[in-house]
Protein backbone atom coordinates (compact mmCIF):
# COMPACT_ATOMS: atom_id res chain seq x y z
CA UNK A 1 0.00 0.00 0.00
CA UNK A 2 1.32 3.43 -0.96
CA UNK A 3 2.73 5.55 1.86
CA UNK A 4 1.39 8.87 0.63
CA UNK A 5 3.08 10.88 3.36
CA UNK A 6 6.45 9.54 2.23
CA UNK A 7 5.55 10.35 -1.40
CA UNK A 8 4.87 13.98 -0.44
CA UNK A 9 8.18 14.34 1.37
CA UNK A 10 10.06 12.69 -1.49
CA UNK A 11 8.43 15.03 -4.00
CA UNK A 12 9.60 18.07 -2.03
CA UNK A 13 13.11 16.68 -1.82
CA UNK A 14 13.16 15.83 -5.54
CA UNK A 15 12.09 19.38 -6.42
CA UNK A 16 14.93 20.85 -4.38
CA UNK A 17 17.42 18.34 -5.82
CA UNK A 18 16.44 19.29 -9.36
CA UNK A 19 14.99 15.87 -10.11
CA UNK A 20 11.60 17.44 -10.85
CA UNK A 21 11.57 20.38 -13.31
CA UNK A 22 9.95 23.21 -11.39
CA UNK A 23 9.85 26.99 -11.16
CA UNK A 24 11.19 28.97 -8.23
CA UNK A 25 7.66 29.17 -6.80
CA UNK A 26 7.56 25.37 -6.40
CA UNK A 27 11.07 25.34 -4.93
CA UNK A 28 9.92 27.84 -2.31
CA UNK A 29 6.79 25.77 -1.60
CA UNK A 30 8.96 22.66 -1.12
CA UNK A 31 11.35 24.50 1.20
CA UNK A 32 8.43 25.81 3.24
CA UNK A 33 6.87 22.34 3.44
CA UNK A 34 10.06 20.73 4.74
CA UNK A 35 10.67 23.60 7.17
CA UNK A 36 7.23 22.97 8.71
CA UNK A 37 8.26 19.38 9.39
CA UNK A 38 11.24 20.63 11.41
CA UNK A 39 9.30 23.10 13.54
CA UNK A 40 8.49 22.19 17.14
CA UNK A 41 5.26 24.22 17.15
CA UNK A 42 3.81 22.28 14.19
CA UNK A 43 2.89 18.59 14.21
CA UNK A 44 3.41 16.48 11.07
CA UNK A 45 0.64 13.88 10.85
CA UNK A 46 1.39 11.23 8.18
CA UNK A 47 -1.75 9.28 9.09
CA UNK A 48 -3.94 12.23 8.14
CA UNK A 49 -2.24 12.47 4.74
CA UNK A 50 -2.70 8.77 4.08
CA UNK A 51 -6.35 8.97 5.12
CA UNK A 52 -7.22 11.78 2.72
CA UNK A 53 -5.24 10.31 -0.18
CA UNK A 54 -6.75 6.86 0.22
CA UNK A 55 -10.24 8.36 0.31
CA UNK A 56 -9.56 10.26 -2.93
CA UNK A 57 -8.06 7.22 -4.64
CA UNK A 58 -11.25 5.28 -3.86
CA UNK A 59 -13.28 7.77 -5.94
CA UNK A 60 -14.19 7.10 -9.59
CA UNK A 61 -13.16 9.10 -12.62
CA UNK A 62 -16.09 11.06 -14.05
CA UNK A 63 -14.89 11.93 -17.58
CA UNK A 64 -13.43 10.46 -20.73
CA UNK A 65 -11.86 7.07 -21.25
CA UNK A 66 -11.10 6.67 -17.55
CA UNK A 67 -14.82 6.78 -16.72
CA UNK A 68 -15.59 4.39 -19.57
CA UNK A 69 -12.98 1.99 -18.20
CA UNK A 70 -14.35 2.48 -14.66
CA UNK A 71 -11.00 3.66 -13.38
CA UNK A 72 -10.44 5.12 -9.93
CA UNK A 73 -8.55 8.34 -9.33
CA UNK A 74 -4.81 7.99 -8.93
CA UNK A 75 -2.87 10.82 -7.36
CA UNK A 76 0.39 11.94 -8.93
CA UNK A 77 3.26 12.87 -6.56
CA UNK A 78 2.63 16.60 -6.98
CA UNK A 79 -1.02 16.10 -6.05
CA UNK A 80 -0.03 14.08 -2.99
CA UNK A 81 2.31 16.95 -2.05
CA UNK A 82 -0.63 19.36 -2.34
CA UNK A 83 -2.88 17.14 -0.21
CA UNK A 84 -0.13 16.81 2.38
CA UNK A 85 0.40 20.56 2.49
CA UNK A 86 -3.29 21.09 3.22
CA UNK A 87 -4.06 18.17 5.55
CA UNK A 88 -0.72 17.02 6.95
CA UNK A 89 0.23 19.80 9.36
CA UNK A 90 -1.53 20.25 12.71
CA UNK A 91 -1.24 22.43 15.79
CA UNK A 92 -2.90 21.88 19.17
CA UNK A 93 -4.96 19.03 17.76
CA UNK A 94 -6.36 21.05 14.85
CA UNK A 95 -5.52 21.19 11.16
CA UNK A 96 -3.11 24.04 10.50
CA UNK A 97 -4.16 24.99 6.95
CA UNK A 98 -7.43 26.88 6.67
CA UNK A 99 -6.92 28.59 3.30
CA UNK A 100 -5.04 27.98 0.08
CA UNK A 101 -3.91 29.79 -3.02
CA UNK A 102 -3.25 27.26 -5.77
CA UNK A 103 -2.48 28.11 -9.40
CA UNK A 104 -2.46 25.26 -11.90
CA UNK A 105 -2.52 25.58 -15.71
CA UNK A 106 -5.45 24.20 -17.68
CA UNK A 107 -5.90 20.47 -18.21
CA UNK A 108 -3.86 19.55 -15.11
CA UNK A 109 -6.79 17.99 -13.26
CA UNK A 110 -7.70 21.06 -11.21
CA UNK A 111 -11.45 20.45 -11.10
CA UNK A 112 -11.19 16.75 -10.30
CA UNK A 113 -8.83 17.25 -7.35
CA UNK A 114 -10.91 20.16 -6.02
CA UNK A 115 -14.07 18.02 -6.28
CA UNK A 116 -12.38 15.15 -4.44
CA UNK A 117 -11.25 17.44 -1.62
CA UNK A 118 -14.76 18.87 -1.41
CA UNK A 119 -16.27 15.40 -1.08
CA UNK A 120 -13.76 14.40 1.59
CA UNK A 121 -14.53 17.42 3.75
CA UNK A 122 -18.26 16.84 3.25
CA UNK A 123 -18.30 13.13 4.04
CA UNK A 124 -15.49 12.84 6.59
CA UNK A 125 -16.35 15.92 8.62
CA UNK A 126 -16.31 15.59 12.39
CA UNK A 127 -19.17 18.06 12.59
CA UNK A 128 -22.79 17.52 11.69
CA UNK A 129 -24.27 19.99 9.27
CA UNK A 130 -21.13 20.51 7.22
CA UNK A 131 -21.59 22.98 4.35
CA UNK A 132 -19.45 22.69 1.22
CA UNK A 133 -19.80 25.29 -1.52
CA UNK A 134 -18.40 25.44 -5.03
CA UNK A 135 -18.32 29.12 -5.88
CA UNK A 136 -17.70 30.89 -9.19
CA UNK A 137 -18.85 33.88 -11.23
CA UNK A 138 -21.22 31.84 -13.42
CA UNK A 139 -23.34 28.75 -12.92
CA UNK A 140 -21.42 26.85 -15.60
CA UNK A 141 -18.12 27.56 -13.84
CA UNK A 142 -19.52 26.67 -10.42
CA UNK A 143 -20.61 23.32 -11.83
CA UNK A 144 -17.09 22.62 -13.16
CA UNK A 145 -16.22 21.47 -9.63
CA UNK A 146 -19.69 20.64 -8.34
CA UNK A 147 -20.63 18.34 -11.24
CA UNK A 148 -17.68 15.96 -10.68
CA UNK A 149 -18.71 15.79 -7.02
CA UNK A 150 -22.22 14.82 -8.12
CA UNK A 151 -20.97 12.25 -10.60
CA UNK A 152 -18.64 10.62 -8.08
CA UNK A 153 -21.63 10.10 -5.79
CA UNK A 154 -23.87 8.84 -8.60
CA UNK A 155 -21.29 6.41 -10.00
CA UNK A 156 -20.16 4.84 -6.71
CA UNK A 157 -22.71 2.54 -5.08
CA UNK A 158 -20.33 1.96 -2.17
CA UNK A 159 -19.97 5.70 -1.55
CA UNK A 160 -23.74 6.25 -1.46
CA UNK A 161 -24.30 3.27 0.82
CA UNK A 162 -21.47 3.86 3.28
CA UNK A 163 -22.10 7.59 3.78
CA UNK A 164 -25.87 7.69 3.16
CA UNK A 165 -25.26 10.41 0.59
CA UNK A 166 -27.36 11.38 -2.42
CA UNK A 167 -26.77 13.70 -5.38
CA UNK A 168 -29.64 15.88 -6.57
CA UNK A 169 -29.93 18.50 -9.31
CA UNK A 170 -28.25 21.31 -7.43
CA UNK A 171 -27.18 19.75 -4.16
CA UNK A 172 -25.55 16.79 -2.48
CA UNK A 173 -27.08 15.75 0.85
CA UNK A 174 -25.94 13.45 3.67
CA UNK A 175 -29.06 12.33 5.53
CA UNK A 176 -27.30 10.96 8.61
CA UNK A 177 -25.39 14.18 9.38
CA UNK A 178 -27.46 16.90 7.76
CA UNK A 179 -24.44 17.94 5.73
CA UNK A 180 -24.80 19.36 2.23
CA UNK A 181 -22.87 20.62 -0.77
CA UNK A 182 -24.08 22.99 -3.46
CA UNK A 183 -22.86 25.41 -6.14
CA UNK A 184 -22.76 29.13 -5.46
CA UNK A 185 -22.77 31.91 -8.04
CA UNK A 186 -21.75 35.55 -7.82
CA UNK A 187 -22.35 37.51 -4.63
CA UNK A 188 -24.25 35.09 -2.36
CA UNK A 189 -24.97 37.49 0.48
CA UNK A 190 -24.55 36.53 4.11
CA UNK A 191 -26.10 33.55 5.85
CA UNK A 192 -23.99 30.48 5.07
CA UNK A 193 -21.44 28.92 7.42
CA UNK A 194 -19.11 27.09 5.06
CA UNK A 195 -16.97 24.30 6.38
CA UNK A 196 -15.33 24.21 2.93
CA UNK A 197 -15.57 26.84 0.22
CA UNK A 198 -14.06 26.08 -3.18
CA UNK A 199 -13.40 29.27 -5.13
CA UNK A 200 -12.86 28.10 -8.69
CA UNK A 201 -11.14 30.19 -11.38
CA UNK A 202 -10.75 33.14 -9.03
CA UNK A 203 -9.04 35.11 -11.81
CA UNK A 204 -12.47 35.62 -13.41
CA UNK A 205 -13.89 37.39 -10.35
CA UNK A 206 -14.14 41.17 -10.77
CA UNK A 207 -14.69 41.69 -7.05
CA UNK A 208 -13.83 39.77 -3.89
CA UNK A 209 -17.48 39.63 -2.75
CA UNK A 210 -17.88 35.85 -2.93
CA UNK A 211 -14.45 35.23 -1.46
CA UNK A 212 -15.07 37.64 1.42
CA UNK A 213 -18.51 36.22 2.17
CA UNK A 214 -17.17 32.67 2.33
CA UNK A 215 -14.23 33.74 4.48
CA UNK A 216 -16.32 35.62 7.02
CA UNK A 217 -18.94 32.84 7.09
CA UNK A 218 -16.29 30.39 8.23
CA UNK A 219 -16.03 32.14 11.58
CA UNK A 220 -18.60 29.76 13.06
CA UNK A 221 -16.54 26.69 12.16
CA UNK A 222 -13.69 24.96 13.96
CA UNK A 223 -11.66 26.36 16.82
CA UNK A 224 -11.58 23.19 18.93
CA UNK A 225 -10.09 19.71 18.46
CA UNK A 226 -13.63 18.29 18.52
CA UNK A 227 -14.55 19.94 15.23
CA UNK A 228 -13.05 20.54 11.83
CA UNK A 229 -11.12 23.62 10.89
CA UNK A 230 -12.76 25.32 7.90
CA UNK A 231 -11.05 25.28 4.52
CA UNK A 232 -11.11 27.95 1.84
CA UNK A 233 -9.78 26.24 -1.28
CA UNK A 234 -8.87 28.93 -3.82
CA UNK A 235 -7.78 27.15 -7.00
CA UNK A 236 -7.35 28.91 -10.31
CA UNK A 237 -5.39 29.41 -13.48
CA UNK A 238 -3.66 32.71 -14.19
CA UNK A 239 -5.50 35.59 -15.86
CA UNK A 240 -5.13 38.97 -17.51
CA UNK A 241 -6.89 41.22 -14.99
CA UNK A 242 -4.11 42.46 -12.76
CA UNK A 243 -6.41 44.90 -11.01
CA UNK A 244 -8.75 42.15 -9.81
CA UNK A 245 -8.91 40.40 -6.43
CA UNK A 246 -7.15 37.26 -7.64
CA UNK A 247 -3.94 39.02 -8.64
CA UNK A 248 -3.94 40.89 -5.32
CA UNK A 249 -4.30 37.60 -3.45
CA UNK A 250 -1.56 36.13 -5.61
CA UNK A 251 0.69 38.97 -4.45
CA UNK A 252 0.01 38.00 -0.83
CA UNK A 253 0.66 34.36 -1.69
CA UNK A 254 4.01 35.22 -3.24
CA UNK A 255 4.90 37.24 -0.14
CA UNK A 256 4.14 34.15 1.98
CA UNK A 257 6.43 32.02 -0.18
CA UNK A 258 9.14 34.69 -0.03
CA UNK A 259 8.86 34.88 3.74
CA UNK A 260 7.75 38.52 3.69
CA UNK A 261 4.39 37.57 5.24
CA UNK A 262 4.18 35.03 8.08
CA UNK A 263 0.98 33.05 7.63
CA UNK A 264 1.33 29.40 8.62
CA UNK A 265 -2.35 28.78 7.98
CA UNK A 266 -2.25 29.39 4.24
CA UNK A 267 -0.90 26.80 1.82
CA UNK A 268 0.48 28.21 -1.43
CA UNK A 269 1.27 26.27 -4.60
CA UNK A 270 1.92 28.09 -7.90
CA UNK A 271 2.87 26.12 -11.00
CA UNK A 272 4.31 28.50 -13.55
CA UNK A 273 7.64 29.35 -15.20
CA UNK A 274 10.39 31.66 -14.03
CA UNK A 275 10.65 35.26 -15.19
CA UNK A 276 13.75 34.59 -17.28
CA UNK A 277 12.33 31.49 -18.97
CA UNK A 278 11.46 31.69 -22.66
CA UNK A 279 7.74 31.10 -23.02
CA UNK A 280 8.16 29.08 -26.23
CA UNK A 281 10.82 26.72 -24.86
CA UNK A 282 9.45 23.21 -24.34
CA UNK A 283 11.36 22.96 -21.04
CA UNK A 284 9.24 25.88 -19.80
CA UNK A 285 6.07 24.00 -20.71
CA UNK A 286 7.29 20.98 -18.75
CA UNK A 287 8.00 23.15 -15.69
CA UNK A 288 4.53 24.64 -15.59
CA UNK A 289 2.47 21.50 -16.23
CA UNK A 290 2.94 18.92 -13.46
CA UNK A 291 0.40 16.54 -15.00
CA UNK A 292 2.07 16.48 -18.41
CA UNK A 293 1.66 13.02 -19.90
CA UNK A 294 -1.18 12.18 -17.53
CA UNK A 295 -4.16 14.50 -17.99
CA UNK A 296 -2.22 16.89 -20.24
CA UNK A 297 -1.49 15.49 -23.68
CA UNK A 298 2.03 16.56 -24.80
CA UNK A 299 1.01 16.52 -28.48
CA UNK A 300 -1.89 18.84 -27.68
CA UNK A 301 0.40 21.31 -25.92
CA UNK A 302 2.96 21.15 -28.72
CA UNK A 303 0.23 22.01 -31.22
CA UNK A 304 -0.94 24.88 -29.04
CA UNK A 305 2.64 26.13 -28.71
CA UNK A 306 3.17 26.03 -32.48
CA UNK A 307 -0.04 28.00 -33.02
CA UNK A 308 1.01 30.56 -30.41
CA UNK A 309 4.35 31.12 -32.14
CA UNK A 310 2.43 32.15 -35.27
CA UNK A 311 0.03 34.55 -33.54
CA UNK A 312 0.71 37.40 -31.12
CA UNK A 313 -2.79 37.05 -29.68
CA UNK A 314 -2.38 33.33 -29.11
CA UNK A 315 0.97 33.92 -27.43
CA UNK A 316 -0.73 35.75 -24.58
CA UNK A 317 -3.48 33.13 -24.27
CA UNK A 318 -0.91 30.30 -24.27
CA UNK A 319 1.12 31.98 -21.55
CA UNK A 320 -1.96 32.57 -19.40
CA UNK A 321 -3.66 29.20 -19.77
CA UNK A 322 -0.75 26.80 -20.20
CA UNK A 323 2.17 28.51 -18.44
CA UNK A 324 0.25 30.34 -15.70
CA UNK A 325 1.89 33.63 -16.57
CA UNK A 326 -0.15 36.71 -15.76
CA UNK A 327 -0.25 39.20 -18.60
CA UNK A 328 -1.95 42.58 -18.66
CA UNK A 329 -4.10 41.70 -21.65
CA UNK A 330 -4.68 38.73 -23.89
CA UNK A 331 -3.51 41.08 -26.62
CA UNK A 332 -0.88 42.74 -24.49
CA UNK A 333 1.63 45.02 -26.20
CA UNK A 334 4.17 45.31 -23.38
CA UNK A 335 6.02 42.24 -22.14
CA UNK A 336 5.26 42.64 -18.45
CA UNK A 337 7.73 40.02 -17.35
CA UNK A 338 10.53 41.95 -19.00
CA UNK A 339 9.16 45.21 -17.60
CA UNK A 340 9.05 43.87 -14.04
CA UNK A 341 12.66 42.80 -14.32
CA UNK A 342 13.77 46.38 -14.98
CA UNK A 343 13.20 47.84 -11.51
CA UNK A 344 15.90 50.21 -10.27
CA UNK A 345 14.46 52.72 -7.82
CA UNK A 346 17.66 53.62 -5.96
CA UNK A 347 19.68 55.26 -8.75
CA UNK A 348 20.52 58.94 -7.98
CA UNK A 349 19.07 61.02 -10.82
CA UNK A 350 19.09 64.57 -9.46
CA UNK A 351 20.32 67.16 -11.94
CA UNK A 352 20.23 64.86 -14.97
CA UNK A 353 18.51 65.62 -18.26
CA UNK A 354 14.82 64.78 -18.34
CA UNK A 355 11.72 64.92 -20.55
CA UNK A 356 8.21 64.95 -19.12
CA UNK A 357 4.80 63.92 -20.43
CA UNK A 358 1.50 65.01 -18.88
CA UNK A 359 -1.70 63.11 -19.60
CA UNK A 360 -4.39 65.28 -18.07
CA UNK A 361 -7.58 63.25 -17.92
CA UNK A 362 -11.01 64.41 -16.81
CA UNK A 363 -11.10 65.87 -13.33
CA UNK A 364 -12.71 62.74 -11.89
CA UNK A 365 -10.17 60.33 -13.34
CA UNK A 366 -6.43 59.61 -13.24
CA UNK A 367 -3.92 62.28 -14.22
CA UNK A 368 -0.39 61.09 -15.02
CA UNK A 369 2.87 63.03 -14.99
CA UNK A 370 5.78 60.89 -16.16
CA UNK A 371 9.42 62.00 -16.14
CA UNK A 372 11.94 60.19 -18.35
CA UNK A 373 15.47 60.82 -17.02
CA UNK A 374 18.65 59.92 -18.88
CA UNK A 375 21.31 58.38 -16.67
CA UNK A 376 25.08 58.87 -17.17
CA UNK A 377 25.26 55.46 -18.88
CA UNK A 378 22.48 56.32 -21.31
CA UNK A 379 19.87 54.20 -19.53
CA UNK A 380 16.50 55.96 -19.30
CA UNK A 381 14.66 55.98 -15.97
CA UNK A 382 10.88 56.31 -15.61
CA UNK A 383 9.51 58.26 -12.65
CA UNK A 384 5.70 58.51 -12.71
CA UNK A 385 3.34 60.52 -10.50
CA UNK A 386 -0.42 59.93 -10.47
CA UNK A 387 -3.28 62.06 -9.14
CA UNK A 388 -6.92 61.22 -8.47
CA UNK A 389 -9.72 62.91 -6.47
CA UNK A 390 -10.09 61.49 -2.97
CA UNK A 391 -13.86 61.11 -3.36
CA UNK A 392 -13.41 58.39 -5.96
CA UNK A 393 -15.48 55.24 -5.52
CA UNK A 394 -12.81 53.09 -7.14
CA UNK A 395 -11.49 50.73 -4.46
CA UNK A 396 -8.36 49.94 -6.48
CA UNK A 397 -7.34 53.61 -6.59
CA UNK A 398 -7.90 53.94 -2.85
CA UNK A 399 -5.76 50.86 -2.16
CA UNK A 400 -2.96 52.08 -4.42
CA UNK A 401 -3.09 55.49 -2.78
CA UNK A 402 -2.76 53.91 0.67
CA UNK A 403 0.30 52.04 -0.62
CA UNK A 404 1.89 55.24 -1.93
CA UNK A 405 1.51 54.67 -5.67
CA UNK A 406 -1.10 57.37 -6.23
CA UNK A 407 -1.81 60.78 -4.67
CA UNK A 408 -5.37 61.66 -3.74
CA UNK A 409 -6.35 65.29 -4.12
CA UNK A 410 -9.04 66.90 -1.93
CA UNK A 411 -12.63 66.90 -3.13
CA UNK A 412 -14.51 65.25 -5.96
CA UNK A 413 -12.27 66.42 -8.80
CA UNK A 414 -8.52 66.48 -9.36
CA UNK A 415 -6.89 69.65 -8.07
CA UNK A 416 -4.77 70.78 -11.01
CA UNK A 417 -2.85 73.13 -8.72
CA UNK A 418 -1.16 70.05 -7.21
CA UNK A 419 -0.34 68.78 -10.71
CA UNK A 420 1.13 72.19 -11.49
CA UNK A 421 3.19 72.21 -8.29
CA UNK A 422 4.56 68.73 -8.96
CA UNK A 423 5.50 69.59 -12.54
CA UNK A 424 7.33 72.71 -11.39
CA UNK A 425 9.12 70.69 -8.72
CA UNK A 426 10.58 68.47 -11.42
CA UNK A 427 12.53 71.47 -12.70
CA UNK A 428 14.34 71.71 -9.38
CA UNK A 429 15.20 68.01 -9.32
CA UNK A 430 16.18 67.42 -12.95
CA UNK A 431 17.42 69.33 -15.97
CA UNK A 432 14.04 69.23 -17.68
CA UNK A 433 14.38 69.80 -21.41
CA UNK A 434 10.71 69.88 -22.38
CA UNK A 435 7.28 69.00 -21.02
CA UNK A 436 4.78 67.51 -23.46
CA UNK A 437 1.04 68.03 -23.23
CA UNK A 438 -2.06 67.65 -25.35
CA UNK A 439 -3.67 71.02 -26.12
CA UNK A 440 -7.13 69.49 -26.26
CA UNK A 441 -6.99 68.50 -22.59
CA UNK A 442 -4.40 70.67 -20.89
CA UNK A 443 -4.23 74.06 -22.60
CA UNK A 444 -5.04 76.11 -19.49
CA UNK A 445 -2.61 74.21 -17.25
CA UNK A 446 0.10 74.41 -19.92
CA UNK A 447 -0.33 78.18 -20.19
CA UNK A 448 0.11 78.57 -16.44
CA UNK A 449 3.17 76.33 -16.41
CA UNK A 450 4.83 78.13 -19.29
CA UNK A 451 4.21 81.42 -17.53
CA UNK A 452 6.23 80.05 -14.62
CA UNK A 453 9.18 79.08 -16.77
CA UNK A 454 8.31 75.47 -17.62
CA UNK A 455 9.39 74.56 -21.20
CA UNK A 456 6.06 73.34 -22.59
CA UNK A 457 5.52 71.81 -26.04
CA UNK A 458 2.31 70.56 -27.61
CA UNK A 459 2.19 66.83 -28.28
CA UNK A 460 -1.13 65.92 -29.99
CA UNK A 461 -2.63 62.52 -29.34
CA UNK A 462 -2.44 61.43 -32.95
CA UNK A 463 -1.00 58.38 -34.67
CA UNK A 464 1.78 60.24 -36.50
CA UNK A 465 3.17 61.52 -33.19
CA UNK A 466 2.56 58.39 -31.11
CA UNK A 467 3.75 55.58 -33.37
CA UNK A 468 7.54 55.99 -33.21
CA UNK A 469 7.82 56.57 -29.45
CA UNK A 470 5.44 53.64 -28.83
CA UNK A 471 7.73 51.38 -30.85
CA UNK A 472 10.75 52.86 -29.07
CA UNK A 473 9.34 51.98 -25.64
CA UNK A 474 8.79 48.37 -26.73
CA UNK A 475 12.35 48.20 -28.08
CA UNK A 476 13.88 49.76 -24.96
CA UNK A 477 12.16 47.21 -22.73
CA UNK A 478 13.37 44.34 -24.93
CA UNK A 479 16.91 45.79 -24.95
CA UNK A 480 16.87 46.51 -21.20
CA UNK A 481 17.64 50.15 -21.96
CA UNK A 482 15.02 51.50 -19.57
CA UNK A 483 14.38 51.26 -15.81
CA UNK A 484 11.52 52.16 -13.49
CA UNK A 485 10.71 52.51 -9.79
CA UNK A 486 8.10 49.71 -9.59
CA UNK A 487 5.09 51.98 -9.15
CA UNK A 488 2.25 49.46 -9.08
CA UNK A 489 -0.20 51.73 -10.88
CA UNK A 490 2.34 52.29 -13.66
CA UNK A 491 2.84 48.53 -13.88
CA UNK A 492 -0.91 48.03 -14.09
CA UNK A 493 -1.18 50.58 -16.90
CA UNK A 494 1.73 49.09 -18.84
CA UNK A 495 -0.06 45.76 -18.78
CA UNK A 496 -3.33 47.32 -19.95
CA UNK A 497 -1.97 48.57 -23.27
CA UNK A 498 -3.06 47.23 -26.62
CA UNK A 499 -2.14 48.87 -29.91
CA UNK A 500 -4.03 49.58 -33.08
CA UNK A 501 -1.98 49.02 -36.22
CA UNK A 502 -2.82 50.83 -39.45
CA UNK A 503 -1.99 49.86 -43.04
CA UNK A 504 1.42 51.56 -42.77
CA UNK A 505 2.21 49.67 -39.56
CA UNK A 506 1.87 52.78 -37.43
CA UNK A 507 0.97 52.03 -33.81
CA UNK A 508 -1.44 53.80 -31.49
CA UNK A 509 -2.01 52.67 -27.89
CA UNK A 510 -5.51 51.77 -26.70
CA UNK A 511 -7.01 50.21 -23.57
CA UNK A 512 -7.25 46.43 -23.51
CA UNK A 513 -10.64 46.51 -21.72
CA UNK A 514 -12.39 49.79 -22.58
CA UNK A 515 -15.30 49.25 -20.18
CA UNK A 516 -13.21 48.15 -17.20
CA UNK A 517 -12.99 51.08 -14.72
CA UNK A 518 -9.50 50.05 -13.60
CA UNK A 519 -8.10 49.44 -17.07
CA UNK A 520 -6.21 52.69 -17.63
CA UNK A 521 -3.20 53.60 -19.79
CA UNK A 522 -2.66 57.25 -18.76
CA UNK A 523 0.83 56.48 -17.45
CA UNK A 524 1.81 54.80 -20.70
CA UNK A 525 0.44 57.71 -22.74
CA UNK A 526 2.46 60.19 -20.67
CA UNK A 527 5.53 57.98 -21.14
CA UNK A 528 4.96 57.98 -24.91
CA UNK A 529 4.91 61.78 -24.88
CA UNK A 530 8.12 62.00 -22.84
CA UNK A 531 9.77 59.42 -25.08
CA UNK A 532 8.69 61.32 -28.18
CA UNK A 533 10.34 64.50 -26.89
CA UNK A 534 13.48 62.53 -26.05
CA UNK A 535 13.56 61.09 -29.59
CA UNK A 536 12.99 64.51 -31.09
CA UNK A 537 16.16 65.77 -29.48
CA UNK A 538 18.12 62.57 -30.08
CA UNK A 539 17.48 62.20 -33.78
CA UNK A 540 18.99 64.34 -36.48
CA UNK A 541 16.68 66.90 -37.98
CA UNK A 542 16.35 64.96 -41.25
CA UNK A 543 14.64 62.11 -39.42
CA UNK A 544 12.05 64.32 -37.78
CA UNK A 545 9.36 64.17 -40.44
CA UNK A 546 6.88 62.52 -38.10
CA UNK A 547 7.30 65.49 -35.78
CA UNK A 548 6.72 68.07 -38.50
CA UNK A 549 3.39 68.98 -36.98
CA UNK A 550 4.81 69.74 -33.56
CA UNK A 551 5.05 73.37 -32.57
CA UNK A 552 8.77 73.39 -31.95
CA UNK A 553 10.37 75.57 -29.33
CA UNK A 554 7.54 77.16 -27.43
CA UNK A 555 3.89 76.83 -26.65
CA UNK A 556 1.28 78.51 -28.81
CA UNK A 557 -2.23 78.99 -27.47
Amino acid sequence: MTDHAAVAVQYAEDVLAGEVPAAKTIHMAAERFLSFMDREDIDWEPAQVRRVCRFIEALPHTKGRWRTQKKLLRLEPWQVFMIAGIFGFWRDGMRLTTSTYIEIPRKNGKSAIAAAIGLYTLLESKESGAEVYSGATTQDQAFEVFRPMQEMVRISDDLRSFYDVRAYGKSIAVSSTGSRAMPLVGNPGDGGSPSTAIIDEFHEHKTSDLFDTMLTGMGARGGTPDGDEPLLLCITTAGDNQSGPCFARRGDAMAILNGDIADDRQFVLIYTIDDDDEWNDWDSVVKANPNLGVSVNPDFLKAQLAAAERSAERQAVFQIKHLNRWVGSKRAFINLHQWRGLVDAEVPLEGLRAWVGIDLASKRDITAVVALIQGPDGILHVRPKFFCPEETDNATWLRLAAEGHLELTPGASTDYALVEDHTRSLLTRYSVQQVGFDEWQANYLATRLQGRGVPMISFPHQVRYFSDPTKEIEAMIADQAIRHDDNLLMNLMMGSVQVKVDAKENLFPTKARPHDPVCKIDGFVALVMATGLYLREKQESGILDYFSGLKSGSLRV
